[in-house]
């Protein structure tokens, strides 16, 4: 993963909390990454706890905010147990985050935006996202739109096994090749090539623009996530 400059949604990191006013929460915890935030050069994650070890007793019931941390993820070396709380959104310095340890599957990525949108309006959830003083529904929606991308294989990177496009999101780039792979009624399919720095990333974009719509709004630079845009069924997964 050279590449990777920025921690990524979905990262499993350490991280230390000095401004708690709890000592026992001075120790390294984990969190999982919603996104980089490029301007404060910080992380935006929501906690992860055991809860002493009481979430991994037979009789614990997961509250509505919690997404169970799936089996197989590793934490310094040992399997990471505890719940994923959706709503306890942090800003944590990068100097504060130790490493990325895991990566978190994309069904669990998934189960914490879907938890989000399911109590995102009911009091006793919004309690805790509001009282984080962030502009949590900025950061879900760029979650999101994450997520959506990497549904899409958009900026996939298969040296590294891993989609890109929240690393290059802001990068203006120019359609290297374009080809019509097929038409649907009045949606038409393009098959597109990008040239990031000599490495090929290939996707296929659905529109319903006609041609000449095409030709004049696809010949230019767009930033990354303008392209994505331009992909009707980017907008139909945001839905």
């Amino acid at each position: 993963m050279s590449f990777r400059h920025y921690y990524k949604s979905g990262d499993l990191i350490r991280y230390y909390d000095f401004f708690s006013k709890n000592k026992d929460h001075h120790k390294p915890r984990p969190a999982m990454v919603l996104g980089y935030n490029k301007k404060n050069n910080s992380v935006f994650a929501v906690r992860i706890t055991s809860k002493g070890g009481r979430t991994e007793k037979p009789d614990y019931k997961e509250l509505g905010d919690e997404v169970r941390v799936p089996k197989g993820i590793v934490y310094n070396d040992k399997p990471l147990y505890g719940v994923i709380k959706t709503n306890n959104i942090i800003e944590i310095k990068r100097d504060r985050i130790t490493s990325t340890l895991d990566v978190f599957p994309y069904q669990t990525k998934l189960e914490v935006l879907q938890v989000y949108e399911k109590f995102k309006n009911e009091d006793w959830y919004k309690e805790f996202l509001e009282a984080s003083n962030l502009d949590y529904k900025h950061i879900i929606e760029r979650y999101k739109e994450n997520l959506v991308a990497e549904k899409l294989g958009f900026f996939y990177c298969h040296g590294s096994n891993e989609n890109i496009y929240e690393f290059i999101q802001d990068t203006p780039l120019r359609i290297h090749n374009i080809q019509l792979l097929e038409k649907k009624g009045r949606t038409s399919i393009f098959g597109v090539l990008f040239n990031k720095k000599g490495k090929i990333y290939d996707y296929n974009i659905a529109t319903k623009k006609p041609l000449q719509k095409i030709v004049h709004d696809w010949s230019g630079n767009k930033k990354v996530s303008e392209w994505l845009r331009e992909d009707e069924k980017f907008h139909i997964l945001m839905k």
